[in-house]
């Protein structure tokens, strides 16, 4: 059988599974199984056992079916939507904290070029925005799920490792010590910050589009630092927003290898611009209706047009 250990990048999933390895003696698969390939080159056996991460053998659909069949436990870290109806343990961070680390993370580690826009929008592909993949998974309303907060396990240890246990079935084998420093001094890249306080990397006005946009669940998780207005339109809203982000990049990827054409890489430049200009505008001044919004949506996601 399967349990995921589900989340957003960057919101504590790689902590859960030190946590499973040092007090369950349990190890946690990856989906994407290259976890090793990234973080050992900086890291010793020692380290990475730690981690409390295991390789699987075979390709990912092999080891899913195998692991789904199985009557034994297999805990598996996943950052996708759901792929079945299997237990789930969710793990969820401030939004901010985690799209700030993710930030940091595509920009030092994955050396690939993005921009503020695109974690707010959920254009880091695979992965969608943090309020999307809550939607996705929405793990307050979904069957043999736990919802466990990051910044629980960091300071209230002792009642999540109980959570956990009853929800898994699962004997406590030990005692918890967070080894954050010991890891990060191996890899600081990966290892940043830890803990509980928010990075300064944000700009002003995208922490404030990002607050805006996923207002329903900063408020229901409790995440909410000001007063915030629920809009009962969000949901689509970030629905819409993700699915023309994907539609756009993939006919940027088109586009990008039409060197004869670089007028055309040109106006869907201009668009993604005014694209997300406009949403802005829609999001923190309200000066233009959400039928407008998706209509640029549409637009934006036929850059030909």
């Amino acid at each position: 059988m399967i349990i995921w250990i589900a989340s957003y990048p960057r919101s504590g999933n790689t902590l859960t599974s030190q946590l499973f390895k040092q007090v369950f003696n349990k190890v946690c698969y990856e989906k994407y199984n290259n976890f090793y390939n990234y973080i050992n080159h900086v890291s010793d056996d020692k380290t990475f056992d730690k981690i409390g991460l295991g390789i699987y053998s075979g390709s990912w659909s092999e080891f899913y079916n195998r692991a789904l069949s199985s009557e034994e436990l297999f805990l598996i870290k996943t950052h996708d939507s759901p792929e079945d109806k299997s237990p789930c343990i969710y793990i969820v961070r401030n939004g901010l904290h985690a799209t700030e680390s993710f930030y940091s993370y595509q920009k030092q580690v994955i050396k690939e070029p993005c921009q503020w826009e695109d974690f707010l929008m959920g254009s880091v592909f695979p992965f969608h925005s943090w309020g999307s993949h809550l939607d996705s998974w929405n793990p307050l309303n979904r069957d043999n799920t736990l919802l466990i907060k990051y910044e629980d396990i960091i300071s209230n240890t002792e009642l999540v490792i109980q959570k956990i246990s009853n929800f898994t079935k699962l004997d406590i084998q030990d005692k918890w010590t967070n080894n954050f420093s010991e890891l990060q001094k191996k890899n600081p890249e990966f290892f940043r910050k830890g803990g509980l306080n928010r990075g300064l990397l944000i700009p002003d006005e995208i922490g404030s589009a990002f607050e805006e946009l996923n207002a329903d669940w900063i408020n229901i998780l409790g995440y909410n630092e000001k007063i915030i207005p629920e809009l009962k339109s969000l949901k689509k809203l970030r629905n819409q927003i993700f699915i023309q982000s994907i539609k756009i990049h993939e006919r940027d990827k088109y586009i990008s290898t039409l060197t004869h054409f670089p007028s055309h890489k040109k106006t869907l430049s201009e668009k993604i611009k005014m694209y997300y200009i406009l949403i802005y505008k829609w999001i923190i001044t309200k000066s233009i209706s959400l039928s407008q919004v998706f209509k640029i949506l549409l637009i934006a996601a036929y850059p030909y047009k």
